[in-house]
């Protein structure tokens, strides 16, 4: 499992380096971005097409993994302007799903919760701060993104490990789908 994840996080760097790497495309390129928009014509995130751009501007802004952002964005299944009741009276908010009992945190780092359940680009930047914060403090990506939903420590840690593990099958099935879509752009370009 560690190997494996290791293996998709190395991937998944790779594939972003792709993504960066596009950015310096010839003008005569269909698409700036090819992989990163057949991802949001041909996956689930077709729903957050139009958060694209923030979403790649705050996996710059936060140093966290594009990929790894889009993954947990696809686990959460969030809509914009959405507040959501959990079992244990608690609320999550907007499209990333951000729990209120973070509501201190978000105060303190500057966000308005009402704007982060209501604006769908506040809501992506206030929950990728919270997830680098949160790699940040575990000096580990699964461990961090697994803390955005519940730390390992708590009362049910398996809520931490079934959503890592939720967030990595998303991150496997992007990582898939864009594999076989550089496999073909390079079959098509004759090399």
């Amino acid at each position: 499992m560690l190997i494996k994840s290791l293996n998709n996080f190395l991937l998944s760097i790779f594939i972003c380096t792709i993504f960066s790497f596009a950015v310096t495309a010839t003008a005569y390129a269909n698409s700036v971005h090819p992989v990163r928009d057949m991802l949001y014509k041909q996956t689930p995130l077709k729903k957050y097409e139009k958060f694209k751009n923030c979403i790649f501007w705050q996996s710059k802004n936060f140093n966290v993994n594009e990929l790894v952002l889009m993954s947990v964005l696809l686990a959460e299944h969030g809509d914009e302007n959405s507040k959501i009741k959990n079992k244990n009276k608690t609320y999550d908010y907007g499209l990333m799903q951000i729990n209120d009992a973070r509501t201190d945190e978000l105060v303190a780092l500057g966000y308005d919760l009402n704007e982060v359940r209501t604006d769908g680009c506040k809501n992506i930047e206030a929950a990728t701060h919270i997830i680098s914060l949160e790699i940040e403090r575990a000096g580990d990506v699964w461990l961090g993104v697994g803390r955005y939903h519940y730390n390992e420590n708590g009362k049910y840690p398996k809520h931490h490990y079934k959503y890592r593990a939720r967030v990595n099958k998303k991150l496997d099935s992007l990582l898939k789908i864009a594999k076989s879509s550089l496999r073909s752009m390079h079959l098509s370009s004759g090399q």
